[in-house]
């Protein structure tokens, strides 16, 4: 049985994220939360070479192309995965709930780590309306364009709690970490905490009530390197990963 995936309407209008890209970025992302091989839980695996069959991009211009729509909080591909950005808070129906639940507990572990820590950046960025009705139980378009809106039956942002870490089994607060992870990479921000362990091992020195907190700060200290940097073109007023930028000006506007 084929699966159906829709695209509200209003993307077109009010979506603030939508309206920012370039015409090869539209085309990616709907073919990325429109595709045979999307998944409820908002990650699926898919081969590189088959996305630019299907679409008709380049190769050569795939990376840049995702790279945009990183930014931006719509979707990333990595390890030959697509995450989309807050998938699963567009979503109502319980049954869905049941099946994104379901999809998300078989996910690789490194795939759900950077699942959340994108999700973390995309509710940063909130649209003002959602892009893919992805439970087909409604077709509200709501009126409302205020950014930071939820968009209608969607899941309330609740307060993070203090979670402990899966691994290194230290208290931490997991949005901060989660943007940690996204802002430096899992291994780097693990690293860090793992840093702060030993010495307050070493040192026999207050233990604190969230390692991602202290972690944080170290990495800021050290100058840590973070994994994109985003710089701006000056002809397209478009944010884009600064290697992709040629004296202030993007590939796309001749940089």
């Amino acid at each position: 049985m084929a699966k159906q995936r829709m695209v509200q309407t209003s993307v077109w209008r009010k979506s603030r994220k939508f309206k920012k890209l370039q015409p090869l970025e539209k085309l990616l992302y709907l073919y990325l939360i429109t595709n045979e091989d999307t998944e409820l839980c908002g990650a699926y695996e898919i081969d590189i070479d088959e996305i630019a069959m299907h679409t008709g991009i380049d190769h050569r211009t795939l990376p840049e192309t995702f790279a945009r729509l990183e930014v931006v909080g719509l979707a990333r591909y990595i390890d030959g995965w697509v995450i989309i950005g807050n998938y699963k808070a567009l979503v109502s129906n319980p049954k869905v709930k049941k099946g994104i639940e379901d999809g998300m507990s078989i996910l690789p572990k490194e795939i759900r780590y950077a699942m959340e820590a994108f999700d973390s950046l995309s509710k940063d960025m909130t649209d003002s309306d959602s892009d893919s009705d992805s439970d087909n139980d409604s077709d509200n378009d709501s009126d409302n364009e205020d950014e930071g809106v939820a968009p209608s039956g969607s899941i309330p942002k609740a307060k993070t709690p203090k979670v402990t870490h899966p691994e290194l089994g230290v208290p931490m607060n997991e949005t901060r970490y989660n943007n940690l992870v996204a802002r430096y990479g899992k291994s780097v921000v693990d690293g860090k905490i793992q840093d702060v362990i030993d010495w307050q091992s070493e040192k026999d020195q207050w233990k604190t009530k969230d390692y991602a907190a202290t972690a944080g700060k170290w990495l800021r200290k050290d100058g840590a390197k973070e994994v994109v940097a985003v710089s701006t073109c000056s002809v397209c007023g478009n944010d884009y990963p600064a290697k992709f930028i040629t004296n202030g000006v993007c590939r796309g506007c001749g940089g």
